[in-house]
């Protein structure tokens, strides 16, 4: 928002195998809408690259996503082989193509594996994430979600306040705070 108008606006979605994305850039009078009936992992990305395109400026192609490699073994490995797979497949010169260099790619395998239930192996995914990308205030929200999750409220909260001090516009980490802090009085038997 700039002068109380919208400037640009960006969702995503998915359910599924389904995905969409809308990107709004009213400076430029640009609207681009994606929507897929297969996962696509690099809808950012190839995003980016449609903007310089349209914008007249030099663009890469983004590499293919590594979660479609890793979420071929999650259902076979626990978190550290995955995240010993993982490392092999990153300093494999045969796997050029696949892109190591974002969170995305061991975020989408933490929510795999916390979607299948498989909290503690999520727990480590994301904790490994987050020594890979400590500047990620998004790591940690994931982190604190899947400890959320598996109702171990102390470490919830740890992370959940990270994130808000990382990233203080994210609300719904701000909520969980608020509410976690409820739940740790109440345990002490405060009200």
């Amino acid at each position: 928002m700039k002068n109380r108008k919208l400037e640009t606006h960006i969702h995503d979605g998915s359910a599924r195998n389904y995905q969409a994305l809308l990107d709004v850039d009213n400076t430029k009078g640009r609207t681009i809408i994606w929507m897929a009936n297969s996962r696509n992992m690099q809808m950012f990305s190839v995003t980016e690259a449609i903007k310089h395109i349209l914008d007249g400026e030099p663009y890469k192609l983004p590499k293919r996503s590594a979660y479609e490699l890793l979420q071929k073994k999650a259902d076979s490995l626990n978190s550290q082989a995955l995240i010993k797979y993982y490392n092999d497949l990153k300093a494999s010169p045969g796997h050029s193509e696949y892109a190591f260099d974002s969170e995305t790619e061991l975020n989408m395998l933490g929510y795999y594996l916390m979607n299948k239930g498989r909290l503690d192996d999520a727990i480590e995914v994301f904790i490994y994430n987050t020594k890979l990308f400590p500047s990620s205030s998004n790591v940690f929200d994931s982190l604190a979600e899947a400890y959320y999750n598996k109702k171990d409220w102390p470490q919830s909260l740890k992370y959940y306040t990270k994130t808000v001090i990382m990233d203080s516009t994210n609300q719904q980490a701000r909520e969980s705070v608020i509410e976690l802090r409820k739940i740790r009085m109440n345990a002490n038997g405060r009200e």
